[in-house]
């Protein structure tokens, strides 16, 4: 999460489905988001675009997924980083708002303590959560529903397409934001994708230890579990 939590991702949306105008109500609907959300977290590589809204401050990030542990972010905020993710390996870049050259622009290196997917919650935090969806409606092509198992009182909204999810919103509150009421939206596009993810140049990577072995936190402010 981004304001006192890393970034990892979050999940909201309006999803477009190909399912049709009419709308579904319980097991039928339940088992078309659920689909999707898993051909979603098995599909090869895509892109994610990233909005949070807390506190009347909005935050943005893009990203690129390459399976099982690849990620490349830019943001959030306007001095704007660049993480890439690469198993263990954490490589985070001088903002860009330093009059440095982005070819020679330094990457501080940090190790997590283990290496991140989807699956554990990275970058979309309520991603696999989403198999527990509960009380599923359909209209048009978004899909309503609950899921307190992400957080309690959650509720989101999805769109559909090719039978993957291609938006994602969802409204909570959660401690890690001292329970202040957080929106999240999520956009998913470029599935399959070539997407090569690789290290900074060695020249480029420095150690800092002031990163350490951070953790990377979910919405209830607990670290991201390791599988």
């Amino acid at each position: 999460m981004w304001k006192t939590v890393a970034a990892s991702g979050l999940a909201l949306g309006l999803l477009a489905s190909a399912c049709g105008t009419n709308g579904s109500n319980g097991d039928e609907a339940t088992k078309e988001l659920r689909a999707a959300v898993e051909n979603t977290m098995t599909a090869g590589s895509f892109h994610v675009g990233s909005v949070q809204m807390l506190e009347g401050t909005e935050s943005s990030m893009e990203t690129d997924y390459a399976s099982p542990d690849r990620f490349s972010s830019r943001g959030p905020g306007r001095a704007r980083v660049t993480t890439i993710v690469i198993g263990r390996d954490r490589y985070i870049s001088e903002p860009e708002d330093i009059a440095e050259p982005e070819e020679v622009k330094r990457f501080f290196e940090a190790n997590l303590p283990c290496a991140m997917t989807l699956e554990e919650g990275y970058l979309v935090p309520s991603l696999a959560r989403l198999r527990e969806v509960e009380n599923v409606s359909r209209l048009g092509g978004t899909y309503s529903f609950n899921i307190d198992a992400f957080a309690e009182g959650a509720r989101g909204t999805a769109q559909i397409e090719g039978g993957r999810l291609v938006s994602l919103s969802l409204h909570f509150t959660a401690p890690a934001y001292g329970g202040e009421p957080v929106d999240e939206r999520y956009t998913f596009s470029g599935y399959g994708a070539p997407r090569p993810i690789e290290p900074p140049p060695p020249s480029r990577v420095v150690e800092d230890h002031r990163f350490g072995d951070l953790p990377i936190l979910d919405h209830n402010g607990r670290p991201l579990p390791c599988p």
